[in-house]
């Protein structure tokens, strides 16, 4: 077997990817040390003999001392401000569905409530519901992972470049993309959450699949 230091080197990018899982942590640095801890006690405790890989095998170690210094954290949560906007959120829109027959735009939502559209964009975001790493897919019947399908060295760096992409785009750009593509909502939908017409969405989506595009090529 491999030396810590190689096996170090082999396995980084895997911690670097699992910590960018969990962005809205407040100390990236504490799970980058808690997933150095993984990586350590998989390596201590692999059997070359093993029926899988090493990276599989330090996988689990790995998200679990990610985990773990999570759940001891009591600092991750949605700010008390967001909670109490997005409350108010989904009040203004049943309020505004019945009054105006349809669903309320994201300008509407703000006149109504006063306050600023990205206030409000960042707040529905924020209750986006994020895949868990390690939750169940399925791929012709069989059950798999997201432990089974991160790939290699080089997948994971494209993964962790396109999520650093993402996060530099404008909140409306983000709720275009992650609307369309995460969500599932239509350019219609779109076009009523954001309060621009069809068209427009449509143009927006072609211009910001282009931008990421281009940056992923250019880094």
């Amino acid at each position: 077997m491999k030396s810590k230091e190689e096996m170090y080197l082999e396995i980084e990018n895997l911690i670097h990817y699992l910590v960018n899982c969990f962005g809205n942590f407040s100390n990236r640095d504490d799970l980058y040390q808690a997933g150095c801890l993984g990586f350590i006690k998989a390596y201590d405790n692999y059997k070359l003999d093993s029926n899988c890989k090493f990276s599989t095998y330090a996988y689990k170690y790995i998200l679990g001392e990610i985990k773990s210094t999570i759940r001891n954290d009591k600092g991750m949560h949605i700010s008390r401000e967001i909670s109490n906007i997005n409350y108010k959120i989904e009040k203004a829109y049943s309020l505004l569905s019945q009054k105006l027959m349809r669903k309320p735009s994201i300008e509407e939502i703000s006149n109504y409530l006063e306050i600023p559209s990205e206030l409000v964009i960042e707040a529905i975001n924020s209750t986006n519901k994020i895949q868990s790493i390690d939750e169940s897919l399925t791929d012709e019947g069989k059950e798999l992972t997201y432990q089974d399908v991160i790939g290699t060295k080089k997948e994971i760096d494209d993964l962790i470049m396109l999520k650093d992409t993402l996060s530099n785009l404008t909140k409306e750009e983000q709720t275009i993309l992650l609307g369309k593509y995460l969500n599932g909502y239509t350019q219609t939908e779109l076009s009523e959450m954001i309060g621009i017409n069809q068209v427009q969405v449509s143009r927006k989506e072609r211009k910001i699949l282009t931008k990421v595009k281009q940056t992923m090529m250019t880094n």
